[in-house]
């Protein structure tokens, strides 16, 4: 007779030999996955932090100070969230970030917090300006505040205390 099927225990193995696949690459898709929105926030930071200083080169001081928040750059974010500042939008909420403008305060860049779970959650970035290097960001910057982790981004995290952090 000639039996075609598999048995019990073949397809066990088969199984085992799935989960254990599965196991391996969770880490390694998650380590991708931020990987990835760390390159969201630095191309969105850059682009940001470029419109903010077309504007500034646009307006005279007092102008700009009087006009400026996201609706006035001429770079727009898909916001789901924003807050108003003194009748302008100095804070944008997308999927993954939050991204805080601030006109001349210091820091003079665009401050960008994750939103997440974990390791991911309250990590902040920081941007002020600049190319981005191949070995390195030399304007972009890590502080993983009180609850979160530079490290999952592939980067150190800056000593400084709270220079970035949403209010």
């Amino acid at each position: 007779m000639n039996n075609t099927g598999f048995t019990l225990v073949e397809i066990l193995v088969a199984v085992l030999i799935v989960i254990i696949l599965v196991t391996m690459a969770a880490p390694i898709y998650d380590k991708a996955i931020e990987k990835s929105r760390l390159a969201e926030v630095r191309t969105t930071s850059k682009k940001l932090f470029d419109a903010k200083m077309r504007l500034m080169d646009a307006m005279d001081l007092d102008t700009y100070n009087d006009q400026f928040g996201f609706e006035n750059l001429d770079f727009a974010l898909n916001c789901r969230e924003s807050r108003p500042s003194s009748g302008h939008l100095m804070k944008c909420t997308t999927k993954d970030f939050t991204f805080w403008i601030h006109p001349n305060d210091s820091p003079n860049g665009i401050c960008a917090v994750r939103i997440g779970d974990g390791d991911a959650a309250q990590t902040n970035f920081l941007y002020l300006g600049g190319e981005f290097t191949s070995d390195g960001e030399v304007s972009f910057s890590c502080h993983n505040g009180s609850t979160g982790d530079c490290e999952i981004f592939g980067m150190d995290s800056e000593g400084s205390s709270a220079w970035c952090t949403a209010n």
